[in-house]
């Protein structure tokens, strides 16, 4: 799936078309999912029903689509579901990795809302979350609770959602906007974060509170395991590998990836 800037979402099968496009002039699709009105970046497929999609857009909106589920014919689909709550720009969407019904938004409006597709009218919890716009949101792939959140306030947010009145523990060090965290598959406890501060940062929140040692507390807290700084241009993106334990890439704005 991939998102384009008049707003439509469009979904592509790889193997009916060539390595390198014949045409850039033309865009064949498979499916074309309208329903935005605005270009955005939140985009999300659901682990647990194939072809169950989330976006989220400047429109301030969320569009939900069931492509496997639909039984039209037309190479267009409109979206199942709208849901409508944020004040701004929707920046980020996340399914839930334990329960298909929940998912998460995070928008502009420095709101954070957890949402039940089941009872679409309204989100099930409205968190004020950040002093700034919330860009990124990923839930703890081994804990069902456990959630975090990244900011244009240049923190991140480690949160439990049985209790989201105030988040657990704040992340600090990134210098400028926090564009992506997410946590490493293969272990309960690491993440990282990225920002256009040019830096990816590798924490772990079982050493939260730890005791350090005078000499060592100007490297950071001690939750912070490791700092990447090779980047030359801001960092909108990055991703885990899978297979491989604490191996990620990440990608700059000046087209390297690292």
């Amino acid at each position: 799936a991939t998102k384009t800037v008049s707003g439509e979402v469009h979904i592509f099968d790889y193997s009916q078309h060539p390595t390198t496009p014949e045409n850039l002039d033309q865009i064949r699709p498979e499916i074309r999912l309208t329903g935005h009105t605005a270009e955005g970046y939140g985009l999300a497929w659901s682990k647990h029903k194939i072809g169950n999609l989330l976006s989220g857009s400047n429109d301030n909106k969320i569009c939900f689509w069931d492509i496997e589920g639909s039984n039209s014919a037309s190479k267009t689909l409109k979206p199942m579901r709208e849901y409508k709550f944020h004040g701004g720009p929707v920046e980020d969407v996340c399914w839930h990795p334990f329960n298909q019904d929940i998912f998460a938004s995070v928008g502009d409006d420095r709101k954070i809302a957890i949402w039940d597709n089941r009872k679409p009218g309204a989100p099930s919890h409205d968190i004020l979350g950040h002093a700034a716009e919330i860009n990124t949101i990923d839930f703890n792939p081994f804990d069902e609770h456990l959630f975090l959140t990244g900011s244009a306030d240049n923190t991140v947010g480690f949160w439990d959602l049985r209790n989201t009145s105030k988040s657990l523990h704040i992340f600090e060090g990134h210098t400028d906007d926090i564009t992506k965290v997410e946590w490493e598959p293969n272990n309960s406890t690491i993440f990282a974060s990225t920002s256009f501060d040019r830096r990816v940062r590798i924490w772990d929140i079982s050493k939260i509170g730890q005791e350090i040692k005078a000499e060592d507390a100007v490297d950071g807290p001690p939750e912070l395991l490791f700092i990447h700084g090779g980047h030359r241009a801001k960092i909108p993106d990055f991703s885990w590998n899978h297979s491989d334990t604490v191996l990620c890439a990440s990608v700059e704005e000046e087209n390297n990836i690292l």
